[in-house]
Parts: structure tokens; C-alpha cells; sequence
């Protein structure tokens, strides 16, 4: 059992979450993130436990969770839940972790959910042996064919650029990044691009490094600002004492 687990940024831009009250995001974000749930976004705990860790009522617990079989957030089949979403929500989908969800998946005993597990994300678990790891997810892609030799750039969406700033919290406009390299056939200098993302964090540093004057000559404005008040508070003083 992992002893942490990392979440996307963007899970509270989901338009679900977003429109969800305080419990049923409390609710939701513990069954993601509860000690009970697999790599797989699978768990098996009751009604009365998940009352008991959240603090929430037993009735309420109910509630919430046909709300979100209702809207297709979970799936269950007993005291065996899935959450729908687990896998997208993560910030990171490796090989090795894609390996660790076929194994789960493979030791599910849930035919509904593992009908349900296979229908929401085909690439990842259509067909044993068969190497569709990656389908849906570039990153592992990308490391699987530059394993093979073959390095291959594919440029990113905004929306992937959005979700990789947002995740550094670097404040980068994902739509002027496209922009500009997409007008320079994607070439960092006359170089074609090889990691996107490398060009991002080169991006940050050039705009920490702007970002550095322009500091330097606020805190002069303030010290001269300060200088000046004190100038003019002490010419008052002594005008009055005269």
C-alpha cells in the first residue's frame, strides 16, 4: 500500500467538483485519496467506516454516493466501489505504475466494475500481452519510444500546457506558449523541439530572471518614497517649532 498519493491540480477545475456542496467534495476527494482505495481507484469499505474517517453521517454518506452513481463518478457493486475518474485525476501514470494497474485489475473480482474499468479506459487494460500501454497517455509514450530509439515530438495541446503550468504553479500563459512556438514550427532556435516541457521551465526562468529588475527598482521607488516623507515630516517639525 502506497504511503502517499500525488493529484492533479486540476482536479478542482472539474466542472463536477466544482458544482458539488462542501460534503460531497469532502466525501469525493476522500475516496480518492482514503488509505483503503487502490492504484486502480478501487476500495472496499463500508457505509459505516466512511462515515466514521469522514465525520459525516451514515445517511449522508448514502447520499452523497448515489449522487455520484448517478453522475457516473462511481461505480458499485456492494461494499466494492470504483472511483471513475481515479486514474485521470493522477499526476503521474508511469510504465511501471500501468503494469501495477493491469495486475489490479486482473485481481478484480468485480465483474461489473471490471466491465466498467475496461469500458471507460480500453487502451490501458484491452487485451493481455498486447502493447497499448500508453494509448492514452504521452508522457509514457514518449519514454517507451525513446527507450526503442525512436524519439518522436508531438506537440502539445494548450489544454496539456495549461495542466503542466498549472501543475508548477509558474503562472505561464499556456495559450502565448503555443502560440509563439507553433509560428516557429516548434524548433527551440533553429533546433526542432524535443520536450516541451524543458522549454516551459526555460521559460520560467526567463521570466523569474525579468521579473528581477523590475523588483530591485520597486524597492528603490519605496526608498525613495520613505526618504522624501521623512524629509518633508521634519521640515514640518521644524517649521512649527519656529
Amino acid at each position: 500500500m502506497a504511503e502517499y498519493r500525488t493529484l492533479r491540480m486540476t482536479f478542482w477545475n472539474d466542472p463536477y467538483v466544482e458544482e458539488l456542496e462542501p460534503s460531497g467534495r469532502l466525501l469525493y476527494l476522500y475516496l480518492i485519496t482514503c488509505p483503503h482505495t487502490t492504484n486502480l481507484g478501487v476500495l472496499e469499505v463500508s457505509v459505516r467506516r466512511m462515515a466514521y474517517e469522514t465525520g459525516l453521517k451514515e445517511e449522508e454518506v448514502k447520499r452523497l454516493l448515489a449522487q455520484a452513481e448517478a453522475a457516473g463518478k462511481v461505480v458499485r457493486d456492494g461494499n466494492v466501489l470504483w472511483v471513475v475518474n481515479f486514474v485521470k485525476h493522477q499526476a503521474s501514470t508511469s510504465p511501471r505504475l500501468v503494469q501495477s494497474l493491469r495486475a489490479l485489475y486482473s485481481a478484480l473480482s468485480s465483474e461489473k466494475i471490471r466491465a466498467a474499468v475496461l469500458r471507460t479506459y480500453p487502451p490501458l487494460f484491452s487485451g493481455e500481452g498486447v502493447d497499448t500501454v500508453g494509448a492514452g497517455c504521452g508522457e509514457e509514450k514518449e519514454e517507451r519510444e525513446k527507450g526503442r530509439g525512436r524519439e518522436r515530438f508531438s506537440p502539445p495541446s494548450e489544454e496539456e500546457v495549461r495542466a503542466y503550468c498549472e501543475e508548477r504553479a509558474n503562472g505561464i500563459d499556456a495559450g502565448a506558449f503555443v502560440d509563439f512556438y507553433a509560428s516557429r514550427g516548434w524548433k527551440a532556435g533553429r533546433v526542432p523541439m524535443k520536450d516541451w516541457r524543458a522549454a516551459v521551465r526555460t521559460w520560467e526562468a526567463r521570466q523569474r530572471s525579468s521579473l528581477r529588475p523590475a523588483a530591485r527598482e520597486e524597492r528603490n521607488e519605496r526608498a525613495i518614497r520613505r526618504a522624501v516623507e521623512r524629509f518633508e515630516s521634519a521640515a514640518l517639525f521644524r517649521e512649527e517649532g519656529r
